[in-house]
């Protein structure tokens, strides 16, 4: 049995913008099927913008071994940094805001 290799052309479909350029997924911007890109059009077609304020508050209780107050306050913040959601986790608050209220 002989093999080779033989190219096969495929149709791929891109979603493109009023400048011809890709809107997409980060995998290529190519969709297999019809059906594929055309969600993503709905879905861009149905979005909207959303204003939202997130914050987070880190708080730990850090026992540190220093020469002077003013060296474990810088400490205990270094180990708080380090730790920032591995050993640490946030407290966050969400909340949609009205962009109107800032001009």
């Amino acid at each position: 049995m002989v093999l080779k290799i033989v190219e096969v052309p495929s149709v791929v479909y891109e979603v493109h913008d009023e400048d011809g350029e890709v809107y997409g997924n980060e995998a290529g911007n190519c969709w297999d099927t019809y059906e594929e890109a055309q969600e993503v059009l709905n879905h861009y077609l149905n979005s909207k913008t959303y204003y939202i304020k997130v914050r987070a508050e880190y708080s730990a209780f850090i026992p540190i071994e220093a020469d002077s107050e003013m060296n474990a306050r810088i400490l205990a913040e270094q180990k708080l940094f380090d730790g920032m959601n591995d050993e640490y986790q946030p407290y966050v608050d969400i909340e949609e805001y009205d962009p109107n209220d800032f001009t």
